[in-house]
């Protein structure tokens, strides 16, 4: 075998792993939009690196046909690739999105490794039949104040208060649905967004009675998330800073 095709071979069989690999991420772990606002890309590129570049690469530098001990160099190079690999996917399945939980105005991202011991993965199912879960923070405004003092006191989210978790369902909507925003009148001042809401409103125009928008703080990106009003069904990310936080939202 030359070295060309001893590359290609590890190319090709890095490639399958790196599909397969991505299949979960996109499907289990980072479903939209959790993809591409809480760490998805960065940790692609980690599986990436690691089983694209690394392993294939550091075939192609030492493989010589007929070259003594060429099967050790092979085997210490796989052995290299599988524990960077095996690290890349530790990292990114480790800080998965476990919920997004709507604190007030804003949705934002808790990770399995967040809730640690308040919530097991199955229990989530509790609140969402899907994974990550939408999840509604439903503090009582009596209780808010203290909820947040305890927050700064103990150093831990909001969002991690699980005792508060209730699901998104008919009975809780009302109270949810009190959180969407105008993002209509937000972006009409604002050029560069407004042309991404409107190009939103071009493609679903039929649908935008029963269209409501939400702030939404992922871990690496922010915006609004558009959702069925009736269902709670995601329909799209909008890539649309939001206001900052020291100034007052626009309610509907």
């Amino acid at each position: 075998m030359t070295k060309l095709k001893a590359f290609g071979a590890h190319m090709g069989i890095s490639f399958i792993i790196f599909l397969i690999i991505l299949y979960f991420m996109l499907a289990h772990w980072y479903p939209f939009p959790f993809f591409s606002t809480d760490g998805g890309w960065k940790g692609i590129r980690i599986v990436l690196f690691v089983d694209i570049v690394l392993g294939p690469f550091l075939t192609l530098i030492v493989y010589k046909k007929g070259k003594r001990y060429l099967a050790l160099d092979l085997t210490v190079i796989g052995m290299i690739q599988a524990a960077a690999l095996s690290w890349g996917i530790w990292v990114v399945h480790h800080e998965r999105p476990a919920a997004a939980v709507l604190v007030e105005d804003y949705f934002t991202t808790v990770t399995h490794y967040q809730l640690g011991n308040r919530l097991k993965p199955g229990e989530l199912l509790r609140y969402s039949k899907h994974i990550p879960a939408m999840i509604f923070l439903n503090i009582p405004e009596k209780e808010l104040q203290a909820a947040r003092l305890r927050s700064l006191q103990g150093q831990i989210l909001m969002t991690e208060f699980t005792e508060y978790y209730t699901a998104i369902d008919h009975s809780s909507l009302p109270l949810i649905l009190q959180h969407v925003f105008a993002l209509s009148d937000y972006v009409a001042d604002k050029p560069q967004a407004k042309r991404i809401y409107d190009q939103f409103v071009a493609a679903h125009r039929s649908e935008m009675n029963t269209i409501a928008f939400f702030e939404w703080h992922g871990r690496t990106r922010w915006g609004y998330l558009a959702v069925d009003k009736n269902n709670f069904e995601v329909i799209d990310f909008l890539p649309i800073q939001p206001l900052p936080v020291e100034k007052k939202k626009i309610k509907m």
